[in-house]
């Protein structure tokens, strides 16, 4: 029985099921699948796993050997699982590794005389590959992935003697690929469900090479998005002088405080800007608004409402919250660098709505008119 065959060849699977049930899936949808280059992400996926055994070869090899084969039974299909994690290295490509767990695959021969010849498979393992990203719809994105694994085949053999088995039973490790493809739908920002078909090369212990096909659904979590805050930068010291002993210091001089023409109405100050998908405030917005901090200190009677927009990329409802996390940043940063009253200070968001440029298209999330819209207004009526 040294030419004995166990190829595992198959077919992926089509999960238009589930792909249909993604395609109407609600949930709160994300302003943006273009992730930021340098991010972490976790996941874990559980599915089918499913293996071609090739029985007529078993069959052939059993009559070869003197048996009549009357049947040969196969269980191909099992349980599989995975973890990972990944770094986007860019954009629209990270670099992803974990273990995966395609389960046990096994055959039973039927004989006459009986040899009670019967074999089963397990195969577990390590991987790192590639995956891109292709942004579909606002929240669903395509995925393509291709990548190497490191193999942990188990195989073992058994009859009643009448077949030698004993030198098949054993196991081995060796490094193969895969590649795969799917579908990721972002609940939120940071987690996507993400349903993927993949296929694993494997050897078996005989020398044959074949494939096993993995249905997964998984979650998976993204570190560090869409996290409101802002990182406050002190102000410069002035520059100590220095004075001849003989030469009195001058007198301090009272700086010289701005002010706001005193007329009712409202007064629109200059704008300030943010990152894609941020409401952290950057060294330059902090400057101007050190600027308006002092207009407003040199006018008490003058109340701020502080307004933030989005670009239209993305859901209404996400857009919404980000642009009242943006005025509520700016609030917060007012409020620390010492603004005497801060019931001065109220916020509204107006999300992707009254923008400042027209979006031709929304789904590209760079564009000159997408930087203008991601700003925050202030209003400042003096009574």
């Amino acid at each position: 029985m040294n030419n004995l065959h166990i190829t595992t060849k198959a077919q992926l699977l089509r999960p238009c099921g589930l792909l249909i049930l993604l395609a109407w899936l609600p949930g709160v949808q994300a302003a943006d699948t273009d992730f930021e280059t340098g991010s972490w992400y976790l996941g874990a996926g559980v599915g089918k796993s499913r293996a071609s055994i090739d029985q007529q070869q078993i069959a052939l090899d059993l009559q070869s050997a003197g048996f009549t084969v009357n049947n040969v039974s196969r269980d191909r299909r099992d349980d599989s699982y995975k973890l990972y994690g990944g770094y986007q290295l860019m954009p629209y490509l990270a670099l992803e590794g974990g273990y995966f767990d395609l389960g046990e695959f096994s055959f039973r021969a039927d004989t006459v005389p009986m040899s009670l010849y019967a074999g089963e498979t397990s195969i577990k393992g390590i991987n790192l590959a590639l995956v891109g990203t292709l942004p579909l719809t606002d929240q669903l994105s395509a995925l393509a992935k291709l990548g190497l694994t490191y193999n942990d085949s188990d195989t073992r053999f058994s009859s009643n003697g009448l077949v030698g088995v004993n030198s098949f039973n054993s196991s081995t490790h060796y490094t193969s690929h895969q590649f795969g493809v799917g579908l990721a739908y972002q609940l939120t920002t940071a987690l996507a469900l993400r349903l993927e078909a993949e296929r694993y090369r494997i050897d078996d212990l005989v020398g044959n090479k074949g494939d096993i096909d993995v249905v997964t659904l998984g979650l998976t979590y993204r570190y560090g998005l869409a996290d409101p805050y802002y990182e406050p930068t002190p102000a410069p010291e002035p520059a100590a002088q220095s004075y001849p002993e003989s030469t009195p210091s001058p007198a301090p001089v009272a700086p010289v405080e701005e002010q706001l023409p005193m007329t009712s109405g409202v007064i629109e100050l200059e704008d300030v800007h943010f990152e894609f998908d941020e409401s952290r405030l950057t060294p330059a917005t902090q400057a101007i608004l050190r600027e308006h901090l002092q207009k407003l200190k040199a006018n008490p009677t003058a109340k701020v409402r502080i307004a933030g927009y989005t670009s239209k990329s993305g859901s209404e409802s996400y857009n919404q919250r980000l642009s009242e996390q943006r005025a509520e940043a700016i609030k917060t940063f007012l409020v620390e660098e010492g603004i005497a009253s801060p019931d001065r200070l109220t916020t509204i968001g107006f999300g992707e709505h009254q923008n400042a440029e027209f979006e031709a298209n929304p789904t590209q999330l760079r564009s000159d008119a997408a930087k203008a819209n991601m700003r925050v207004l202030f209003e400042i009526t003096v009574e």
